[in-house]
């Protein structure tokens, strides 16, 4: 709602007074309402009781010293970006996906957690690799610093029933190609220790930059 253009060449104060009382009572106080609490109600007057941040066009300017909150729109979905000086680089601090079978959570700093749910090929012995990379998820930008993987509990027919079956081994960083941890992929060693009733399901999770 635009302000009346007041005082203006020519106009006398019994002109101008209504319409400057009414740029202050109406218009600037019922903005301001609107993140703020209001004029003259006490000692939160003043205090924001929110933050409404529209999606920006461009990414604002932020200074060597300053940090920047801003909104985001990729996609119809908005995003809220953080970013610590001049030369940070901006983080998306509220991207997550609540799915067992592959989901993420961006942390504050940068730094992309990824999990998922997944099946083994066979009840056997075993050795593949699984993708980190899903439409539905964002992907890492480097290879991961961490990456842990976790079998469900296997019992079922066999000379240890009620036991544990299965070791599953991630290759690391330090493994040769194609067996190698990479921001795309990982890689499985399964050894089954006895017969085991059916595949194995594991759980994995991997920290990272995204």
């Amino acid at each position: 709602m635009a302000l009346n253009d007041v005082p203006l060449t020519g106009q006398t104060l019994n002109t101008t007074r209504p319409l400057i009382k009414q740029n202050f009572i109406t218009f600037i106080d019922d903005q301001f309402k609107v993140d703020h609490k209001e004029f003259n109600t006490g000692a939160d007057s003043g205090k924001h009781k929110g933050i409404h941040l529209i999606a920006g066009a461009l990414s604002p300017v932020i200074g060597a010293e300053e940090v920047g909150i801003y909104n985001t729109v990729t996609g119809g979905v908005p995003a809220l970006m953080l970013q610590a000086g001049s030369a940070g680089t901006a983080v998306d601090i509220t991207g997550s996906s609540k799915v067992e079978t592959i989901g993420y959570c961006r942390l504050s700093g940068g730094i992309l957690v990824k999990w998922g749910y997944s099946l083994s090929p066979t009840r056997n012995s075993f050795s593949t690799a699984y993708s980190f990379n899903d439409a539905s998820v964002p992907n890492f930008s480097a290879q991961p610093f961490h990456m842990q993987v976790t079998t469900t509990f296997q019992t079922g027919a066999g000379t240890d029933s009620g036991s544990p079956r299965s070791l599953i081994i991630v290759c690391g960083q330090n493994s040769s190609a194609p067996y190698k941890l990479t921001k795309d992929q990982f890689f499985v060693y399964h050894k089954a220790v006895a017969t085991l009733p059916s595949p194995v399901y594991f759980y994995w999770i991997a920290l990272g930059l995204g």
